[in-house]
C-alpha cells in the first residue's frame, strides 16, 4: 500500500519535473519565437503604398477623426473664460484609472497562487488516500455493518464483484492511455 502511494508520488514528481524543464526550454527560446513570429507577420502585411494600404490608411483617417471630439464649437476659448483653471460648465472631466505599481511580493504571489490552489487539492487527495489505505479493512468494516448484519453475505459480494469491477475498468484505462502515449510518442519522433 504505502509502497505503491510511494511509487506514484515518485511518479508524479518525475513528471512535474520533465514538464518544468521543458516549460524553462521554451521561456528561454522566446526571444527565437519572437523574431520568428515578427518576420512572419511582417511577411503577412502587404506593401504600403498599393491600393489596400492606401484605403487601409484613409479608413484609419476617418475612424480617428470620427473618434476625436470637435473642441472648437462647444469649447469656449481661455480668453472667454477668463481663467485657464475654470473648468467648462457641462463639458466631461477625464478620468483616467492608475494602478498602483506591483512590487517583488505582489508579483511573486500572482504567480504562485494559480500553482498553489491545485497543489492543495491534490494535497488533500494524498491524505485522504494514505489513511483510506492505510485502514482500507476498517472502512469496509464500517460499509458492512452499515447494510445490517442479515445481509452479510450479500454484502460482502456485493463489494468483492465491485472491487473486480472497477480494477477492470482501471486496468482497461491504465491500457488504452498507454497505447495512445506510446503511439502518439513514436509518431512525433
Amino acid at each position: 500500500m504505502i509502497v505503491t502511494l510511494l511509487i506514484s508520488v515518485a511518479a508524479l514528481a518525475g513528471i512535474g519535473w520533465v514538464v518544468g524543464n521543458q516549460l524553462l526550454q521554451v521561456a528561454n527560446d522566446l526571444p527565437n519565437y519572437r523574431d520568428n513570429i515578427h518576420q512572419r507577420i511582417a511577411a503577412i502585411h502587404g506593401p504600403v503604398g498599393g491600393m489596400i494600404g492606401q484605403a487601409t490608411k484613409n479608413v484609419t483617417d476617418i475612424t480617428v477623426e470620427l473618434a476625436t471630439p470637435d473642441t472648437t464649437a462647444s469649447a469656449p476659448s481661455a480668453a472667454a473664460r477668463g481663467s485657464k483653471n475654470v473648468a467648462v460648465a457641462g463639458g466631461p472631466t477625464p478620468v483616467a484609472i492608475v494602478a498602483a505599481p506591483k512590487n517583488a511580493l505582489q508579483s511573486l504571489r500572482d504567480a504562485l497562487v494559480p500553482m498553489i490552489r491545485p497543489l492543495g487539492g491534490a494535497s488533500v487527495v494524498m491524505v485522504f488516500t494514505i489513511f483510506m489505505l492505510l485502514k482500507r479493512e476498517d472502512l469496509r468494516n464500517r460499509l458492512l455493518r452499515l447494510a445490517g448484519p442479515g445481509r452479510l453475505n450479500t454484502m460482502t459480494q456485493a463489494l468483492d464483484d465491485a472491487g473486480q469491477r472497477i480494477s477492470r475498468y482501471l486496468g482497461m484505462q491504465f491500457l488504452v492511455n498507454a497505447l495512445y502515449g506510446a503511439s502518439f510518442g513514436f509518431a512525433s519522433t
